[in-house]
């Protein structure tokens, strides 16, 4: 028996009254939609679509990063020089060194250790520079021996004649003391100073 198909050529229904189609079996959908895939759609047709440019945007200036402030670099005081040393003038310094000044007080500091020969000249001329006194002397020895009140001998290496300068140009005697002299033999020669204190201030 042969089958009859329609039109379509799909496979007619047997027997009846009139001819339906058949509905795709699922391999069939499957290569239809295959096939449906690869037709390319044809342009709507019709003017084609008016491009507009759109305006240019304005020009927005990007912000910019702000800076830290650079840091100035530190101001380096100039170094403070130290006053000048005050200087006796030309006349003064040298009616000292003749011995031309007037010795208003003197001290003798033969026969002390040098720790009590130092805290004696110590407290003379603080006392005398608080009198007001300008010009003293101070007697070291030259360093001989002699033979003391017990008539025991004393042996002086001239040890104190050596100190008293570098006692005078310390700390506690230096604000006081504006120059000292090796003093003429009729005070004693090398075994004495002249010392001519600062003036002491007022008020």
């Amino acid at each position: 028996m042969t089958a009859d198909f329609d039109d379509s050529g799909s496979k007619g229904r047997k027997g009846g009254g009139g001819r339906g189609k058949k509905p795709l079996s699922p391999a069939d959908t499957d290569l239809w939609q295959r096939y449906a895939a690869d037709i390319e759609k044809l342009p709507p047709s019709g003017p084609p679509p008016v491009v507009v440019d759109a305006p240019p945007a304005p020009d927005v200036p990007r912000p910019q990063k702000r800076r830290a402030p650079a840091q100035a670099a530190p101001v380096i005081p100039p170094p403070v020089s130290s006053p000048a040393p005050a200087q006796l003038d030309l006349r003064t310094a040298e009616k000292l060194r003749k011995g031309q000044m007037e010795i208003e007080a003197q001290i003798d500091l033969h026969g002390h250790t040098q720790a009590r020969a130092r805290d004696v000249l110590e407290e003379f001329i603080i006392r005398a520079h608080q009198r007001g006194l300008r010009c003293v002397l101070v007697i070291t020895g030259k360093g001989k021996s002699y033979e003391d009140d017990a008539r025991e001998w004393v042996f002086n290496d001239g040890v104190l004649r050596g100190r008293v300068p570098e006692w005078l140009a310390a700390s506690a005697l230096a604000p006081l003391v504006l120059k000292h002299m090796q003093a003429q033999p009729r005070h004693g020669g090398a075994g004495a100073y002249y010392v001519y204190l600062r003036r002491t201030r007022s008020g």
